[in-house]
């Protein structure tokens, strides 16, 4: 009688990676904002900064942590947000295991961090017709209308015509 929502990653996995991204970000590196990415396959969550020095992935894998945002960490604990210092990343690794999905990966890139949580099997989405039609349509627009100038984006704003 009750419905029991099965989610293809763990809410609590994902709560726990938002928290960390957010927590450990790097935020004087401007215009390099915490990601979320959706796949068909995974979820990808890049947070800007490199691991601090002395740090290894595989020391956050341990629960070592180092905090590079003292005032946002401690405004997380005291919302219960966070509840131990270095426990998120050992968390999501366990719900991993337990729930039977592969190991989460962590790796570096050129800003920072991101930590990739794959799916127990990919969930294909497939587009609808007409919005593929009308996203065709829109291109075929702006492309003849950057035929012969440059335009601003502003000038390039195609509003969709009623139907």
């Amino acid at each position: 009688m009750r419905r029991k929502d099965v989610w293809s990653i763990p809410l609590t996995m994902l709560r726990e990676a938002i928290i960390n991204a957010l927590v450990h970000s790097d935020y004087s590196q401007r215009g390099t904002p915490v990601r979320i990415a959706f796949f068909d396959d995974r979820i990808d969550i890049e947070s800007p900064g490199l691991l601090l020095p002395g740090m290894t992935v595989d020391d956050m894998k341990n629960g070592i942590s180092r905090i590079r945002n003292p005032v946002i960490t401690r405004f997380f604990r005291e919302l219960r947000l966070i509840e131990q210092w270095g426990g998120g990343i050992k968390r999501i690794f366990a719900e991993a295991l337990k729930q039977g999905l592969p190991e989460p990966e962590i790796t570096e890139i050129a800003t920072g961090l991101r930590l990739t949580l794959r799916l127990r099997k990919p969930v294909l989405i497939e587009a609808k017709a007409q919005s593929r039609a009308q996203s065709g349509s829109q291109s075929e627009k702006i492309l003849s209308l950057l035929s012969n100038d440059p335009l601003s984006a502003r000038k390039l704003i195609v509003k969709p015509t009623p139907v």
